[in-house]
């Protein structure tokens, strides 16, 4: 979907630093345990990941080729798999997931949108 504009994307949603350590707060405060592991979904160029894998053991997972490699080139070090956020099964569950800005609107219907939040909550 944002092949087009994956190489600029960062320059038009800048990466934020005080959203990743809000976003680690909450993780922290609603999580039974320490979490380790995190899981972004629809990451885009990765931006979260770079600013959350000091935190936890990250990975991605993304539908777009363009955007998933922009995010390969920051950061080789990271799983980063291609697969729609509806039906992804990686085979493993995480200590959070997140789906962050507006991407699960793409899920576009109701029951892909049902579907979509039982995938993310099994992992």
């Amino acid at each position: 979907m944002f092949t087009e504009s994956a190489e600029i994307y960062d320059a038009i949603n800048p990466p934020d630093a005080q959203r990743a350590e809000r976003l680690d707060a909450l993780i922290r405060q609603h999580h039974r345990g320490q979490p380790n592991t995190l899981l972004d979904v629809a990451c885009g160029t990765g931006a979260a990941l770079e600013h959350l894998r000091g935190c936890y053991a990250v990975e991605g997972l993304d539908l777009d080729a363009g955007m998933l490699a922009v995010a390969r080139r920051k950061l080789p070090d990271v799983p980063l798999h291609q697969a729609d956020l509806v039906n992804f099964d990686l085979g493993r569950q995480f200590d959070a997931v997140l789906c962050l800005g507006s991407s699960i609107g793409y899920t576009r219907t109701l029951p892909r949108l049902r579907q979509a939040m039982a995938t993310l909550a099994r992992h």
